[in-house]
């Protein structure tokens, strides 16, 4: 079953049997750990009957799982039964649960409950006396069986068996932090913060001298820090009047040990009681790794009643009468408190080992004395910087000093009572002091000159003089020669650092920290690159100097290149276009020169060429003005600009205009200059000539029949000639009058000037219509002939649109069935041209006549039979 864990005080044994009919179950123990055997026996059931048993919750709801099934047994002769049941892991903390034996025959019953709860308890370490050996206990630490002093921290081990691996339980610690009125317990430390040689003795942390852990008890897995206990932010509850002071110093580390599981949280401390006895606790959460026992380890501090503490008095080896308890259990908020305790007559008081001096501070190679207040069975006395010179083993010692200046000596005792019998250093008490040694010999002076700053055209030896010692000198950054350090210079910082040192091995020091500037060479200033325009060769002077930052340059000079250096400046006149390179140097004191080279490119001016409207003839079709540009460019960019000299029309600076209204030559002459005043110019002749009309021929004049068409393309074109143009456009428009039509051809030239010419076009008729009689018909009789109908006959005409239809008239051939009659039908056109046609008319009788014959009649015989009577 699931192990929500957890364990609480073991139950009173209950039996609950049912005696209704006389039967009964019961079980070997009260309480079970999980996964134990129980043992289970009844009685006053039928002999041989079965008996069904089951274990349920008190409420008799079954078990989960397995551990809810029932079984049977068989009742033997005498009407007993026995079995075995294995407990699971509890549904809570702590479970009690009800076992039932039904029998089937009898309908006997019997039922008895037990627990079912991990066992935990807690165990603390005796650490032994003079006649009696370490060993973990849980009971009472007693004088008999401990010796502990303030300060100290006693060693406990809480173990929780059975638990199911990954279940989550939570534990509380708590102790009593006050008793009347005087601190026990203070605070929760590391468990082996004193005792490691007691546990060790014990057996360890799983020993089982005199009592036993669980057998799968295991070492040390992990630890997790408990809350600072002097900060007020870590507590849930009010912080009493009594809290720790201020400046309160924690002589122990703080942490809990365990096995077996992992620390998920702990909770805030908590106070609980009164002011003279109050608890102080926490609660730790965890979870269980394996299946198993768990195990957790902690220390109690033993309240301190120093200056630096509780003050003299209020410790816990001052309480008297009733023993302090340390507590843990409530697992998982069910139980109670496992509890163990300590007598306080466990717990000594050691000795005031206080140290005062007879100086706070000491020379080197002088004698002092030390002290600690009487009362102590042994005093250990170490030295650190001096020898112990007589005391050793009494309160009072004196010492001579060996650690130099400067240091310290530091000066430690470990005062114990012997006689309490506590073994060992369990009932002892420590102190130390720190004495600086101080300056007990003439002090040595050192001298040195003042920081300098030293010009030098090399780095070559300097000796610098004014350093003096009244002790013995020592140089580094040089070497010491009389008064004087002289030294082997780097460029920029040089430190000389002088120590002075007495016969004490004090030492003084002084510094000189030499700068030495290195000369350093010229910088060569000459003009750049440089192009000089000119109009003819002149002499030339450019600017050429050195800078030296230490103010020592003697001059420059040429030393490559044509020209020479004249007060500052590079002269020289060139020969023409040329580019000449340049090297200057320029030299210091010291010899150490720099050198720079430049070129000049020197270009002489040349004229400016000029651009001209070329000579050509332009033709136009009327009165026109003409605007042609005039410029010029210069290859040395200094043109100033060009002028019209003579001719016809003006000229604003960059373009001749003038109006031609007359075909001839129209001529102008133009000249350009520079700022050198160097020229160039022609004269420009445009011939213009003006437009003429372009000239037309008409076709033939033709006739042409009404139904022929009038295209040119049937009848002819224009033709056109022109000056110029040599493709003048070609267009006609028609007029008629009657049957002539007046075709206009018109030619236009690229000027817009047109020209015309006529072609007459006479239109003629002789083609007479077409004509279409009715069809050919047959009547019966002659009073069936249909009159001539001239609406009847289509015609139609080339060239007259409505020709006139007239009925010539009807010709019989005489005949008789048949009869025919030749009807003619004639159209005329306009023109007088006509054209017949005939439509065929049958006449024939082929309709037999209709008689009716009178009705039958009977007659006499004496009846006429004519058809007059009949």
């Amino acid at each position: 079953m699931k192990n929500l864990g957890g364990t609480t005080l073991l139950l009173l044994l209950v039996f609950l049997s049912s005696t209704a009919m006389g039967a009964e179950v019961v079980t070997d123990a009260a309480e079970y750990p999980p996964l134990q055997t129980v043992i289970i026996s009844g009685s006053g059931y039928v002999p041989d009957e079965s008996v069904t048993l089951q274990v349920t919750q008190e409420d008799g709801t079954p078990l989960t799982g397995e551990y809810g099934e029932p079984w049977i047994v068989v009742a033997d002769e005498s009407g007993n039964i026995s079995s075995t049941w294995t407990a699971p892991y509890p549904d809570q903390p702590d479970d009690t649960v009800m076992l039932t034996g039904s029998g089937s025959t009898s309908g006997e019953e019997g039922a008895t409950t037990f627990l079912i709860a991990p066992q935990n308890y807690i165990h603390q370490l005796q650490n032994g006396t003079a006649t009696a050996v370490p060993n973990w206990a849980g009971g009472v630490i007693n004088s008999n069986n401990s010796c502990y002093s303030e300060g100290r921290a006693v060693p406990y081990r809480y173990f929780v068996e059975n638990l199911d691996g990954g279940s989550q339980h939570y534990i509380t610690i708590e102790c009593e932090w006050t008793k009347g009125g005087l601190h026990g317990f203070d605070y929760f430390a590391d468990y082996d913060f004193s005792e490691s040689s007691g546990i060790s003795a014990a057996g360890g942390t799983c020993g089982s001298i005199s009592a036993s852990p669980p057998p799968d008890c295991q070492p040390i897995s992990g630890s997790y820090p408990f809350p600072d206990p002097t900060n007020s932010a870590n507590y849930s509850s009010p912080i009493p009047p009594d809290f720790f002071p201020t400046g309160f110093v924690l002589n122990a580390p703080t942490n809990l040990s365990f096995y077996n599981m992992t620390v998920d949280s702990v909770s805030k401390y908590y106070f609980a009681g009164t002011s003279s006895d109050r608890t102080f606790g926490i609660t730790i959460y965890f979870t269980a790794v394996d299946t198993g026992s768990v195990g957790l380890y902690w220390g109690g501090h033993m309240a301190q009643g120093t200056p630096d503490t509780w003050g003299i008095g209020n410790g816990s080896g001052s309480i008297a009468g009733a023993p302090i308890h340390m507590r843990a259990g409530v697992l998982d908020g069910s139980g109670g408190f496992k509890e163990i305790s300590a007598q306080t007559g466990v717990i000594c008081l050691p000795p005031d080992a206080t140290i005062s001096c007879s100086a706070d501070s000491v020379c080197t190679d002088t004698v002092y004395s030390c002290s600690a207040p009487a009362g102590a069975d042994d005093y250990i006395w170490s030295l650190t910087g001096g020898t112990i010179l007589s005391g050793q083993g009494t309160e009072t010692i004196t010492y001579t000093v060996t650690q130099p200046y400067p240091g310290f000596v530091y000066i430690d005792l470990e005062a114990c009572d012997t006689t309490s019998g506590c073994p060992g250093d369990n009932c002892c008490s420590y102190d130390s002091v720190e004495l600086p040694v101080g300056y007990c010999c003439d002090p040595p002076v050192a001298t040195c000159p003042g920081d300098t700053t030293i010009f030098a055209c090399d780095l070559s030896q300097i000796c610098l003089p004014g350093f003096d010692c009244n002790g013995t000198a020592t140089v580094t950054g040089g070497t010491l020669s009389g008064n004087s350090v002289c030294f082997t210079p780097v460029e920029g910082l040089n430190t000389i650092t002088f120590i002075c040192t007495n016969d004490c091995g004090f030492a003084d020091t002084c510094v000189t920290n030499v700068t030495v500037e290195l000369n350093q060479a010229p910088v060569c200033s000459l003009p750049g690159d440089t192009a000089i325009f000119q109009c003819v060769p002149t002499e030339v002077s450019l600017p050429v100097s050195g800078t030296d930052p230490d103010g020592n340059l003697t001059g420059c000079s040429v030393i490559a290149g044509p020209g020479s250096i004249v007060g500052g400046y590079w002269q020289y006149t060139p020969a023409g276009d040329e580019t000449v390179n340049v090297t200057v140097r320029c030299t210091d004191d010291c010899g150490a020169y720099c050198e720079a080279s430049f070129s000049a490119t020197f270009d002489i001016n040349e004229p400016p060429v000029c651009n001209l409207p070329s000579n050509n003839t332009y033709f136009v079709c009327d009165d026109s003005t003409f605007s042609f540009p005039v410029s010029g460019t210069d290859a040395d960019g200094n043109l100033t600009g060009c002028t019209m000299t003579s001719g016809v029309g003006t000229f604003d600076g960059s373009t001749w205009t003038f109006t031609a209204t007359l075909e001839g030559v129209y001529s102008a002459t133009f000249e350009c200059q520079d700022d050198c005043g160097a020229v160039c110019g022609g004269t420009v002749d445009i011939t213009v000539d003006f437009n003429a009309p372009p000239v037309i021929t008409c076709p033939a004049d033709i006739n042409v029949d009404c139904n022929g068409s009038t295209d040119p393309a049937n009848i002819g074109f224009a033709t056109a000639t022109d000056d110029h143009d040599p493709n003048p456009s070609i267009t006609y428009s028609d007029s008629q009058s009657g049957n002539v039509i007046t075709r206009t051809w018109t030619t236009t030239d690229d000027c817009g000037v047109s020209n015309q010419c006529d072609q007459l076009i006479t239109i003629e008729d002789t083609t007479p219509p077409t004509i279409t009689c009715p069809d050919a018909v047959s009547v019966q009789c002659p009073v069936d002939v249909p009159p001539a109908d001239i609406n009847s006959v289509t015609v139609s005409d080339d060239c007259d649109t409505n020709p006139v239809v007239t009925h010539v008239g009807d010709v019989s051939d005489n005949s008789s069935c048949p009869e025919t009659i030749t009807r003619t039908y004639r159209a005329t056109d306009a023109s007088g041209n006509y054209v017949e046609c005939t439509q065929i008319i049958t006449i024939d009788d082929t309709i037999a006549p209709v008689i009716t014959c009178p009705a039958d009649i009977t007659l006499d015989c004496s009846d006429p039979t004519d058809p007059s009577f009949t």
